[in-house]
């Protein structure tokens, strides 16, 4: 009998005091690292649709996501949840590739093994968070929001495979122009 169950046993013969006490000390052992940590070892990655109910991703140019996502969200629901937040951000079009960014986050494109060698996310560029963060930042402070923690662009770097939009230093209107589409 291992030392976990002779100590649930005990603990149990000790009436709801012993029990509670067991309790709390696996709750500490599990969150400083020390108690089962194979229960709680993220799921391998897996390819699902991206839901309708996903506004954020709607129309993004792909179909598939995979989960858990770069956020560590391991269901479509917590994807939806947390991604709500972003769609007015989405609306007020502060960048061109706002959406490319947000999306390859919270719903990143599902490879096949056929068309990439990569297993997991993409992330980002690091140069597409910069630009966006850039351009976004100021519509968040109007609003009095700070650029989000979970969208620092420290956490992502330049090297490939990352996701990479041709990006124009000098980014202001998301909307092509004749002139900036074709030369005349």
């Amino acid at each position: 009998m291992t030392l976990e169950v002779r100590s649930l046993r005990c603990a149990l013969l000790r009436g709801p005091r012993g029990v509670l006490s067991i309790l709390l000390i696996f709750v500490f052992q599990l969150c400083s690292g020390n108690a089962y940590n194979a229960a709680f070892v993220r799921q391998p990655p897996t390819c699902v649709n991206i839901p309708a109910g996903l506004k954020l991703c709607h129309g993004v140019g792909y179909t598939r996501m995979i989960l858990p996502n770069l956020l560590n969200h391991e269901s479509v629901d917590e994807v939806q949840q947390q991604a709500v937040s972003f769609v007015p951000l989405l609306s007020r079009r502060c960048h061109p590739h706002l959406q490319p960014f947000l999306c390859s986050l919270f719903a990143p494109v599902c490879l096949s093994v056929e068309e990439s060698m990569v297993s997991g996310p993409i992330p980002p560029c690091r140069a597409l968070c910069e630009s966006v963060r850039l351009h976004c930042l100021p519509v968040l402070t109007n609003h009095f929001f700070s650029w989000p923690t979970m969208l620092n662009c420290s956490q992502f770097t330049d090297e490939h495979p990352c996701i990479n939009i041709n990006i124009s230093p000098n980014v202001t209107d998301p909307t092509p122009t004749p002139s900036s589409k074709w030369k005349v």
